[in-house]
């Protein structure tokens, strides 16, 4: 969920569109499952057709970057948007995880190691005045550490044997967007291919903007299959660099 609120607030606010290398720090906090997430990426952006222009925001760009941090831990990613703001992205990484669960007994699931982590995903923004939404599909492919006991998928909240999985991933967002805040609910929803479990969240959101800081804050419930619903709270701050930026809406 801390990821939808990060590329949601991405989506909002701005895109990269100049040909230049751009650079972002983003922190983020889940109190269940409890988790923090520290991010750095930095990516080279190029414009591949139209303009830079607020009243009629479409063009094309790609965008190739490496994000490390915490989850995940190391990754590269391509992305790909032939007429923004429909964007298609390709990560491959891994997360190392050293740090027990609040909600999942570590004694008897396997809660450490790495995890690698392959996504293909499309993203869509959309809007009408003040109405904005975001709309996500993701394609996971999951190897999980060896071990003779289930392992723990923490990210997916869901617990499932060694080895390889696929996982599917679908998120929307929709709020009202005015002046450089936003507000709204943000819904994900996860299977995995294999045994069928699922995942889902639900948030009411706030996001302000300050100049090239975000803050973004938000309330709700996650629920699975292995640990039930439990009320959680989220928070991220963000701070990036563009050369030069769009606003979609």
């Amino acid at each position: 969920m801390i990821k939808s609120i990060f590329t949601l607030a991405f989506l909002l606010f701005s895109f990269p569109v100049a040909a230049e290398w751009n650079e972002s720090i983003s922190a983020g906090y889940r109190s269940v499952p409890q988790g923090q997430n520290f991010q750095g990426t930095i990516a080279y952006d190029r414009l591949l057709w139209g303009e830079v222009n607020r009243e009629k925001p479409l063009y094309g760009y790609v965008r190739a970057g490496v994000r490390v941090g915490g989850a995940p831990t190391g990754a590269v990613f391509l992305q790909v948007a032939p007429v923004a703001p429909l964007i298609f992205e390709v990560q491959k990484g891994a997360t190392y995880r050293y740090t027990p669960s609040n909600i999942f007994d570590c004694k008897n699931i396997f809660c450490y190691g790495v995890t690698e982590r392959t996504d293909v995903s499309a993203k869509l923004a959309f809007g009408s005045g003040s109405f904005v939404g975001y709309a996500s599909y993701l394609w996971r492919s999951i190897t999980l550490p060896e071990s003779s006991n289930p392992v723990l998928a923490e990210i997916e909240l869901v617990m499932a044997s060694k080895g390889n999985h696929g996982y599917n991933e679908y998120s929307i967002a929709a709020g009202v967007k005015f002046a450089d805040d936003f507000a709204g609910l943000i819904y994900s929803r996860g299977i995995f291919s294999e045994n069928k479990k699922r995942s889902e969240s639900a948030y009411a959101v706030y996001s302000w903007k300050f100049n090239e800081f975000e803050l973004s804050t938000g309330a709700g419930t996650c629920n699975s299959d292995e640990s039930g619903v439990s009320g959680s709270g989220v928070f991220l701050a963000m701070s990036r660099k563009f050369g030069e930026s769009l606003s979609l809406f």
